[in-house]
């Protein structure tokens, strides 16, 4: 915006009616403030904001949980969570005990079937968060974007939700570990955004689901051992 003044009266100190330096500091003063008095209102809008999309948020992750029945909680995590976060794909891998592996649970995007597709701890992203129980935010999945985080984290394509000929080391990816009995026991993982990146506000809501993911599955190991 722009503060315009178009007259100045003339005075016996200044008859000709210029304006002067004094009155030149005195509309920058009025602009600062204005200036500021915008910019805190424009973060009051934005805490606002934020405080309803939150909210939502944790609407939507209560109705996930509202039963907790594994295969229920599975396929509504990979149906809703991308709308919270505004990812394309989503998919759960839980570890196999007899197959020793990060094996395929749910999925929104790839075309395997449960139990079709895995990951050996470490083998390439989802392995990796897998192995170190750390979550990944990744703006691209180029070999320079994650030697920053790991010299020996690789992606290798090895299962592709989007399906596309496409460049997908160019696109954001987003995983966190799913925790049981302080061991990882799951991944899951987010793919493609709508727009932009995943957030730190993504990842904490993935962490979230994550956890209550966690509880499901300590609901069924116990429903199943009565």
């Amino acid at each position: 915006g722009a503060i315009v003044v178009s007259f100045r009266r003339g005075e016996l100190s200044n008859s000709r009616g210029y304006y002067s330096g004094a009155d030149e500091h005195l509309i920058n003063i009025v602009q600062g403030q204005i200036a500021a008095a915008v910019e805190f209102k424009r973060l009051e809008i934005a805490r606002r904001e934020q405080s309803y999309q939150r909210a939502r948020q944790l609407s939507q992750i209560a109705r996930i949980f509202a039963r907790l029945d594994l295969s229920d909680v599975l396929e509504k995590t990979v149906l809703r969570l991308p709308e919270l976060c505004r990812g394309r794909y989503c998919s759960v891998f839980l570890w196999d005990e007899t197959r020793k592996q990060f094996v395929l649970a749910a999925s929104k995007g790839l075309t395997e079937k449960p139990g079709e597709a895995a990951y050996y701890p470490g083998e390439g992203l989802t392995g990796w968060v897998g192995l170190h129980g750390k979550p990944l935010l990744l703006d691209s999945r180029t070999q320079s974007a994650l030697a920053a985080i790991d010299p020996n984290l690789v992606w290798r394509s090895k299962y592709n939700e989007a399906r596309t000929k496409e460049d997908q080391s160019l696109h954001p990816f987003a995983a966190v570990p799913i925790f049981w009995d302080g061991r990882t026991i799951g991944v899951l993982r987010l793919s493609e955004r709508t727009e932009g990146t995943f957030t730190e506000s993504d990842e904490l809501v993935m962490m979230l689901v994550a956890d209550k993911i966690s509880t499901a599955i300590a609901y069924s190991e116990r429903y199943e051992e009565r």
